[in-house]
């Protein structure tokens, strides 16, 4: 006889045959009764391992029975790291822990598995294997924030405390991830600083701005969690008041669900009827009675009745919207913190990945319409930008073009030239009107000779066969003595950044006006400067 830890007493040999021979079998017998007693599952052994380390199978215990019916109790895996505790732990509940073989427990875990869940354990014979290796994929700790947060972003907006069903849908998936991250300490990062940004919108930002002294602080979101469930339960408890004190509207919950934009004209695409803000018969769409015609047509006119919003009218309403403003907090749409949005340290990347990311339009940051659909002008500043760059493309080829058939006058001194010295608009013909021929003197560069002007000047016609390109001439002209030679400056831009020296050249005043301002100078009295000035801007002196 002997005493257990657990102080259970057992006996070698049954007490009718103490005086019988201990056989091995007895033995073996008794240390299979010991095994099964301390293989007994507890609270200790049966709390769920935390994220990283190596999974162990719950223990069996030989009480338990399995029973096909229990099966349905069991919800099929869909595949998401999020759900698959919840998941793991009931099929524990009625399979995992029961004393059936475990080729029976792998089919029964199979046919819980959804597709992309199956693939994981395909092809492995073995139950325990296949356990350890679904417990080390979906209890990943990056996986499963991968999908709590796709499925928060997959929660609508809520923006009007009318829409209390929305509310309290948001709220139990809000609830439910929140305490699953609440329960993984690897978890308590996200949850107390990204897992924020993602739910404050599924409720109205009155409840955010309650936690708003709060900010960037790790105590926040639980704050925020009891805010909310204490903000729906009101609004939820206000609402059936007002639907009990008042049994004659019986569509007074649909007309307050109807006020949100989203909702009103969803049910006029899903009817075709058009229906006013409170979700009753648009006037647009009531057929003129024959009554009111004929009032009409008499000059009478029935009078229309306003129908006010709630609140639109009350003697605080201005006290509110005072204090809404005063009291709404700054906040950047990319990171969150508060500070104008232009203004955010985020680098252009990592502002498009946070739009991207919450559905938003690269463009003009709505959230009602895809990118591609964006109606902004935007585009507009690329498409300038674009245009220009490509205007200055074409100047630059044209250049090069003209360049390229552009010939060099090779002249020397004593040659013969005629020179333009008419304006366009007294032109005597069709064709430039040239004055020559001129003696060159000197060659000043490549394309700046300078030219003997006599004192008597011929308008002649030579046509557009004779060389143009002569930059300075001198100017000899007697007034009771002789004056040396003047040479005036007729050029505006130097052959290299001018593609067309014709127009460069060209006189902006006729010959009859420049002689008629040398004529009139007192030679006597006026220095070559003096007279250089006045013939290049184009001044004659005072009479």
């Amino acid at each position: 006889m002997f005493q257990t830890p657990q102080g259970l007493t057992f006996r070698n040999t049954p007490p009718e045959t103490d005086n019988q021979t201990v056989t091995p079998q007895m033995l073996q017998q008794v240390m299979q009764r010991l095994l099964e007693t301390f293989q007994t599952p507890t609270a200790t052994n049966m709390a769920s391992t935390p994220l990283g380390q190596t999974t162990i199978l719950p223990p069996i215990d030989r009480r338990k029975k399995y029973h096909g019916r229990n099966l349905d109790n069991i919800n099929k895996f869909d595949g998401k790291a999020r759900n698959f505790a919840e998941f793991i732990k009931s099929f524990d509940t009625f399979v995992g822990t029961t004393d059936i073989a475990d080729d029976e427990k792998l089919v029964l875990l199979r046919k819980k598995l959804d597709e992309d869940s199956l693939n994981v354990v395909r092809g492995i014979e073995n139950y325990e294997e296949a356990y350890t290796v679904l417990n080390k994929m979906y209890n990943n700790t990056a996986i499963v924030k991968r999908d709590i947060i796709q499925d928060i972003r997959a929660l609508p907006t809520v923006r009007s405390y009318t829409q209390v069903d929305q509310m309290i849908k948001n709220l139990g998936v809000v609830r439910s991830r929140y305490n699953q991250l609440k329960k993984e300490p690897q978890q308590r990062t996200f949850l107390e600083f990204e897992f924020f940004s993602l739910v404050w919108n599924k409720f109205p930002k009155e409840v955010a701005e309650k936690s708003g002294e709060m900010a960037d602080e790790p105590g926040r979101i639980h704050k925020f969690m009891k805010d909310a469930e204490s903000y729906v339960q009101s609004w939820q408890k206000t609402l059936a008041a007002q639907e009990s004190s008042n049994p004659t509207n019986e569509t007074s919950r649909v007309r307050l669900h109807n006020t949100s934009v989203d909702n009103h004209y969803q049910s006029e695409r899903e009817s075709g009827f058009r229906t006013n803000a409170w979700g009753g018969p648009s006037l647009r769409q009531k057929p003129m009675g024959e009554a009111w015609r004929n009032n009409r047509e008499q000059g009478y006119r029935q009078p229309q009745q306003q129908m006010a919003t709630p609140g639109q009218w009350t003697s605080n309403r201005w006290q509110q919207q005072q204090q809404y403003f005063e009291n709404r907090r700054l906040e950047c749409m990319f990171c969150g913190k508060p500070h104008l949005s232009k203004n955010c340290p985020l680098t252009t990347k990592q502002r498009k990945q946070i739009l991207i990311k919450e559905g938003r339009c690269i463009k003009c940051l709505g959230r009602t319409h895809e990118t591609n659909q964006c109606m902004s002008d935007v585009d507009l500043v690329q498409a300038r930008k674009l245009a220009f760059n490509t205007s200055q493309a074409a100047h630059k080829i044209s250049k090069e073009r003209i360049e390229r058939k552009h010939k060099v006058l090779q002249l020397k001194e004593g040659d013969l030239v005629y020179e333009n010295l008419t304006d366009e608009s007294n032109k005597e013909k069709l064709e430039s009107v040239f004055s020559g021929p001129f003696e060159i003197g000197n060659k000043i560069s490549e394309t700046t000779y300078e030219i003997k002007l006599p004192n008597k000047i011929e308008r002649v016609h030579i046509g557009n066969w004779a060389p143009k390109r002569f930059l300075f001439m001198s100017w000899e002209w007697e007034c009771g003595h002789k004056i040396k030679d003047w040479l005036a400056n007729r050029s505006r831009i130097d052959q290299d950044l001018s593609t067309d020296c014709t127009n460069s050249i060209r006189d902006q005043r006729t010959e009859d006006r420049r002689m008629a301002e040398i004529d009139y100078c007192p030679f006597m009295e006026l220095t070559i400067n003096r007279l250089v000035r006045l013939v290049k801007t184009n001044q004659g002196p005072k009479k």
